[in-house]
């Protein structure tokens, strides 16, 4: 698995460069049956999207939408949720794992982790898919530079692909 986490102050363009990366992930992702991108923007002024476990289905529907064959585990996960049973975490996660295990290439792109309203199980649902190690799967990461996420973040993510959006290299740049 590939991880990078862009942080930054508010206002830094978090949110305009992972638009700008998703719009570039969709295009190299065109036309090729085996690579799927897949967002999810977390959202202050909107509450369907705070939560983590909306992140999950969310993700779960993208990926399974973009799958050229509905891999075996959604139509079993579906029809053990028939009797109006809410899936639990754990039983979503695997779903997810092997939605992208049978993807040749996953790109997810979270925008917005700072606002997530239940941000622990947001690091914990991270952190599991980290440990799937799975070296199909690529994720983009943004949020505000906040100790929990930080702290959670760096367990995962190599030091070289966590980049702040106001530093003075990436000022240059801009």
């Amino acid at each position: 698995m590939s991880s990078i986490w862009l942080h930054g102050i508010p206002g830094c363009g978090k949110t305009v460069l992972s638009s700008t990366i998703l719009e570039n992930v969709y295009q190299y992702c065109d036309g090729d049956p085996g690579k799927v991108a897949v967002y999810f923007c977390f959202d202050f002024n909107d509450v369907e999207k705070q939560d983590s476990e909306l992140m999950l289905r969310s993700l779960i529907c993208q990926l399974s939408e973009r799958c050229v064959h509905t891999p075996a585990g959604v139509d079993t996960f579906l029809s053990s949720c028939e009797n109006s049973r809410q899936p639990s975490r754990d039983a979503l996660l695997e779903l997810m794992q092997q939605v992208i295990q049978g993807l040749p290439q996953s790109y997810i792109i979270l925008d917005a982790l700072d606002e997530c309203t239940d941000s622990a199980e947001l690091m914990n649902i991270l952190e599991t898919i980290s440990a799937w190690q799975l070296e199909n799967l690529h994720l983009l990461l943004t949020s505000r530079r906040e100790r929990d996420i930080e702290s959670s973040l760096e367990c995962f993510i190599e030091k070289k692909n966590i980049i702040g959006l106001q530093s003075q290299v990436v000022d240059k740049d801009i």
